[in-house]
């Protein structure tokens, strides 16, 4: 086993440890902690008007982005390893030539999609249960699992996107 000794020893060479995801993302990030109370109780609270309701919104969010940030770290972060090894890839043509235009998708990407729905990273956002901070609660999932789940957050840009204009019509 290599380890570093001293750097002037052209014998030993500088080995670092992987990085290592914490068990709960959401409770390691301090900071996305910090903003999420703050635009809770600044903006959002600002377009409900009552005080107590806006707490049991904010509690409930606050439970789901823990228990989210615990998938992420053991679930989502594996599967979004995986899915990197074998991206989705356009097959085109089968091998006697027929046009068959199909995207094959691993069975970890498939995963993540399942997932995606599960949570309702999308869906959160539309759905209000939250009121004015749902897009906030829809976000920070997003946030937290876009950094994990390899490319998968790309179609759910889009499908956001989608939703929005929609909405808009």
């Amino acid at each position: 086993e290599p380890t570093a000794i001293d750097a002037s020893d052209s014998d030993s060479f500088f080995l670092q440890a992987e990085p290592r995801l914490p068990p709960n993302v959401f409770e390691a990030d301090v900071f996305v902690q910090r903003v999420f109370r703050h635009v809770c109780r600044r903006v959002c609270a600002s377009k409900t008007g009552n005080d107590g309701e806006q707490e049991d919104r904010e509690e409930e969010m606050w439970a789901d982005l823990r228990r989210f940030g615990a998938r992420v770290s053991e679930e989502i972060d594996v599967l979004g390893c995986v899915a990197e090894e074998s991206p989705p890839t356009l097959r085109s043509y089968t091998a006697w030539g027929r046009r068959v235009d199909r995207i094959e998708t691993s069975e970890a990407w498939r995963a993540l999609h399942r997932i995606a729905a599960e949570e309702g990273i999308v869906a959160t956002g539309y759905e209000r249960r939250h009121g004015a901070c749902s897009r906030v609660h829809q976000f920070l999932k997003l946030y937290f699992f876009s950094a994990y789940s390899f490319i998968y957050s790309c179609p759910l840009a889009m499908t956001d996107g989608a939703a929005c204009l929609i909405e808009s019509l």
